[in-house]
């Protein structure tokens, strides 16, 4: 038999991209922008100065820097700039227990401060052609908005070498360091790292709304909320969601640590019995997945997104429907039950020029709201 030879490589992980010597926005300035690569990690660092009227009094500004590419994303620490008042109410949230654990890694920091932000993130195959970025919000005692993002950094590659073995006899394989959870994530737009569950937690609608577009769609028929293989496709779609899930729970590199899955209504109709149906099919769907995957209830999250405005409009939006501004005017604008006035938003799109524009989306849009979209799932490495 043959010697077993070991060479040891020194592991490094080179990289290329474009990068921003400084980001300026309303009351921040971010200088010496440094991403470094090591062995299995990357680390990020910049320096911030905060402006002393940044944010005021009663407000709060959250940073939340990313890398990102397509559905690939993770979440670095948050950088939360408090107003005097701010910083008092969330004091008094901590001594009652009452804080939010979204931001409990968070940099807490007031006007006038400057900070120098350090951290890593473990090195991703997908990490080609990705960018780092900032999302910024800023909540108010009574609102919330949300800031034109930042751009670090864009156009980056990282290109691993790691350590590895090499034996006269026989000869060694090189593996990947892909897990079945990343290679999953490139395939369907629907499987996503566990880090995104923790913005889904934080506000479900807002999040759904963003990204409801990449779930997977499971569809009824009108008023019904069973679920029914042979119409359209579903069979397909349950076929990829199972697989994933399995293969996931299978698989020696990852988990699965939630599903979501939402369920939807068109607007036709009256509102409650809507309100019902989303629920149910939500439910129905969560049964299914249940019993043909290898999950606890635990696992899984069913939610119910009621009438489904934002798909409306996002169908609207891209289409060439008659009176189309009109339309969008009244999903904008219209509430979607006036009880005083006893009118709501769908009455206004019947009356809407004689119901023509209104036709048009009964045939061509409501089908596409009968679904329990947005249907994900959320996995992490072993």
């Amino acid at each position: 038999m043959g010697k077993i030879i070991k060479i040891i490589i020194v592991a490094f992980i080179t990289f290329c991209g474009t990068f921003s010597a400084k980001a300026q926005t309303e009351g921040i300035s971010i200088t010496n922008i440094l991403i470094t690569p090591g062995c299995k990690h990357v680390q990020i660092c910049f320096h911030i100065e905060i402006d002393k009227k940044a944010v005021k009094s009663n407000e709060k500004k959250i940073l939340s820097p990313y890398f990102i590419k397509g559905n690939n994303k993770i979440l670095l620490p948050a950088i939360i700039i408090q107003g005097k008042r701010a910083k008092i109410s969330q004091q008094r949230a901590e001594m009652s227990q009452a804080s939010n654990e979204k931001h409990k890694d968070a940099i807490i920091v007031g006007n006038g401060e400057t900070i120098d932000y350090k951290t890593t993130v473990m090195y991703g195959q997908w990490m080609k052609n990705i960018s780092l970025e900032i999302e910024q919000i800023v909540l108010g005692c009574c609102s919330e908005n949300e800031l034109q993002k930042i751009i670090l950094a864009k156009n980056l590659t990282f290109f691993p070498s790691a350590t590895e073995e090499i034996m006269s006899e026989p000869e060694s394989q090189q593996t990947s360091i892909q897990t079945t959870g990343e290679r999953l994530a490139e395939k369907f737009p629907f499987v996503v790292h566990n880090n995104e569950y923790i913005q889904y937690y934080a506000n479900q609608e807002k999040y759904i709304a963003k990204n409801h577009h990449t779930g997977l769609s499971i569809y009824f028929k009108k008023d019904s909320y069973d679920i029914d293989l042979t119409y359209r496709d579903n069979r397909h779609s349950f076929d990829q969601l199972v697989t994933a899930v399995n293969e996931i729970q299978q698989s020696s590199d990852s988990k699965v640590t939630k599903i979501v899955v939402v369920g939807f209504s068109s607007p036709e109709g009256h509102i409650a019995q809507n309100i019902y149906l989303a629920g149910k099919r939500a439910e129905t769907a969560y049964l299914y997945i249940l019993e043909k995957s290898m999950l606890h209830a635990y696992q899984i999250d069913n939610f119910n997104g009621m009438v489904n405005w934002q798909g409306l409009r996002k169908l609207v939006e891209n289409s060439e429907i008659p009176y189309r501004q009109q339309v969008l005017d009244i999903i904008e604008n219209v509430p979607i039950l006036n009880t005083k006035e006893n009118v709501g938003r769908h009455a206004e799109l019947m009356r809407l020029k004689n119901g023509v524009p209104y036709r048009y989306m009964l045939q061509n849009f409501f089908p596409e709201l009968r679904s329990a979209n947005y249907i994900r799932i959320y996995y992490e490495n072993k």
